[in-house]
């Protein structure tokens, strides 16, 4: 069991840890409740994310959920830095699975617990580049007109 990939593998066991766990829990709450108009994709997405990141044990086959975070985060309007970190954690991924959980894992592991982290964090704060984006999703995929009008009165 690759422990490098936990925050309870890199900081060690304690109180400390255990709020770090516990904070990140909220802010991936934080995270879906303040996207909850623009979708379900980054609801799930950070749900994933921060269950990763909160995680006491995980397997080899448990990162595969980041890629499917990654993947259901990008069919909605992400923040220009939500994308390079995406990339980013899924070039570290691929990293891991080339050169595995050994002596490589120690330095990918925290690198990817980091960008897992900022991700998050990004997800949080908002730039003026994700309301072009808002509307660009919404031209793809059109509101009904009773959400539109919420979504507008909101904006």
């Amino acid at each position: 069991m690759p422990t490098q990939f936990t925050l309870q593998g890199l900081l060690g066991s304690g109180l400390a840890v255990r709020i770090t766990e516990v904070l990140i829990c909220g802010l991936a709450l934080a995270v879906a409740y303040r996207h909850r108009h623009e979708g379900v994709t980054m609801a799930l997405a950070a749900a994933l994310v921060g269950s990763m990141l909160a995680t006491p044990y995980l397997h080899d086959q448990d990162l595969s959920v980041l890629l499917l975070a990654g993947a259901i985060a990008w069919q909605g309007p992400l923040q220009p830095w939500q994308r390079r970190l995406s990339l980013a954690g899924y070039a570290v991924l691929l990293a891991v699975s080339y050169w595995g959980f050994g002596s490589g894992g120690t330095v990918l592991g925290p690198v990817l617990v980091l960008l897992e982290a900022a991700w998050l964090a990004c997800g949080w704060w908002r730039d003026a580049g994700l309301a072009e984006a808002r509307l660009a999703a919404e031209r793809a995929w059109p509101l009904p007109p009773s959400r539109r009008r919420t979504w507008e009165r909101r904006r």
